[in-house]
């Protein structure tokens, strides 16, 4: 099974920290994604840009509403994100344990849905943007059977229509919320919660990494997978571990 860590900082105090603890930080990151490599378990990962280049698209009496920003106005916002093999859990949680000592950031991690991967050959020389596809939990679950077979195979003909344009890199959805584990850094322990890293009532459902020339771009895309699902969906630019 495939796990995804969310990975959740207050960005100011990130950026207050001095240049040496940062690069330590980051260097004991680099170190953890070294072992699970050895282990055949990493499967991807990457920071995201600044919340300050964040998009949100919001659908308000049957248009969209595209506002600058992240989808929600808290201290600790989503910093980066990174992919692994384990088992259970159980198992996704210790591998970051014991691989990431006391970092100054909330871990929340999800199991990854299945999802069928389209094949996809992405034009190379693109920048890379992720859709962050956020939805009210409760309201899924009550919804019929039918719709959720409906917006489902919606999401798979989005798939491949960005596939065939060259822009598809992946995706998929996540688990209910219900069933994640959040890893907190408290006084130099990490402690292990049940439940998602925030209470809101619209949680992280999904996330789509795909290629675009320009924020425009990203953001007609964004609008494209909206017509298929309903929720919030913020749209960022993915930066590099050197950036």
């Amino acid at each position: 099974m495939q796990y995804i860590y969310l990975i959740y900082l207050n960005e100011q105090k990130w950026n207050e920290l001095p240049p040496l603890e940062r690069d330590q930080y980051i260097a004991q990151g680099d170190r953890m994604v070294t072992g699970w490599k050895e282990q055949d378990k990493h499967r991807g990962g990457a920071p995201l840009h600044s919340v300050t280049t964040a998009t949100t698209i919001r659908a308000h009496d049957g248009r969209y509403v595209v506002t600058d920003g992240p989808f929600a106005e808290t201290r600790e916002q989503l910093g980066g994100y990174m992919l692994a093999e384990a088992d259970s859990p159980e198992q996704a949680v210790n591998l970051w344990l014991e691989g990431n000592g006391c970092a100054p950031a909330t871990i929340e991690v999800r199991e990854v849905a299945p999802f069928p991967q389209p094949n996809a050959a992405p034009t190379p020389g693109r920048k890379q943007y992720m859709l962050l596809c956020y939805h009210n939990q409760e309201e899924w679950d009550a919804s019929p059977e039918a719709e959720k077979k409906r917006l489902s195979a919606d999401a798979s003909v989005f798939a491949s229509e960005m596939a065939n344009s060259g822009r598809w890199i992946s995706g998929a959805p996540l688990v209910k919320p219900s069933r994640a584990r959040s890893i907190h850094s408290r006084d130099g322990q990490l402690l292990v919660t049940d439940g998602p890293f925030a209470e809101t009532k619209e949680h992280l459902a999904g996330y789509i990494l795909f290629h675009a020339e320009n924020l425009d771009e990203a953001i007609a895309v964004g609008k494209r997978f909206h017509a298929v699902r309903a929720g919030t969906v913020e749209v960022r630019p993915v930066a590099t571990c050197a950036e």
